[in-house]
C-alpha cells in the first residue's frame, strides 16, 4: 500500500501538521495547475444519463437523520468520518487523537480511490478490482483491518465527547 503523500510519523501538534499538509498539497497542486480533486460516488451519478430518476435499488432508503441508527463501523466512509469529527471537536479532543484519525483517514482514502471506477494509476495507485473474487477478498481484508484500527479511535472520540459534556455540565449520553 502506498504511503500518504506527506509523512506525519512524528507526533506534533495537529494544527501544525494539518497546516503543513494543506500548504504542501496546495503547493504541489498549484505547480501542476490542477485542482485538488478526489472522485467519489456523486461524480458517477453526475455523469449518468439525464431523464427520470432510477427507482431505488436498496430496500432501505437511508437519510442523514437516521444515519446514526445504521452506521457500520466497517464502512470506509464511517471510519474516515472519525477524522472529520475530531477536527470539528478540537480542542475538546486530544491533538494526538486528531492526528491518528487523520493518518488513518488518509490510508482509508487510498483504498477508497483504488476500489473506485476511476483510473488512479497515474497517481501511483494500483486498482483493487472488486469485481473479481481476489479483489473482493483484498478489499474485505483491508476494510476489516481499517475497522479494527478505527475502533480504539472511535472509543477515544466518544470518551472525549463524554468528558467535554461533563466539563460543560451537560448530561452524558445514555447507554
Amino acid at each position: 500500500m502506498p504511503k500518504p503523500p506527506v509523512s506525519l510519523t512524528s507526533k506534533i501538534r495537529v494544527s501544525e501538521a494539518l497546516s503543513a499538509v494543506a500548504l504542501s498539497w496546495q503547493s504541489q497542486w498549484a505547480q501542476r495547475a490542477m485542482p485538488l480533486f478526489f472522485p467519489d460516488e456523486r461524480d458517477a451519478l453526475r455523469s449518468a444519463p439525464t431523464g427520470s430518476p432510477s427507482p431505488p435499488r436498496n430496500a432501505l432508503q437511508l437519510t442523514r437523520a437516521d444515519q446514526p441508527l445504521h452506521e457500520q463501523p466497517g464502512c470506509l466512509h464511517a471510519n474516515m468520518d472519525l477524522y472529520k469529527w475530531t477536527g470539528k471537536l478540537l480542542p475538546a479532543v486530544p491533538s494526538e487523537l486528531a492526528l491518528d484519525a487523520f493518518e488513518l483517514a488518509m490510508e482509508i482514502r487510498y483504498l477508497d480511490m483504488q476500489a473506485s471506477p476511476y483510473d488512479v494509476t497515474e497517481f501511483g495507485l494500483e486498482p483493487v478490482r472488486i469485481e473479481t473474487p481476489e479483489g473482493k477478498r483484498d478489499y474485505a481484508e483491508r476494510q476489516a483491518e481499517f475497522s479494527r484500527r478505527a475502533a480504539p479511535l472511535r472509543d477515544s472520540l466518544i470518551q472525549a465527547c463524554v468528558a467535554a459534556r461533563q466539563t460543560a455540565g451537560v448530561a452524558t449520553f445514555a447507554g
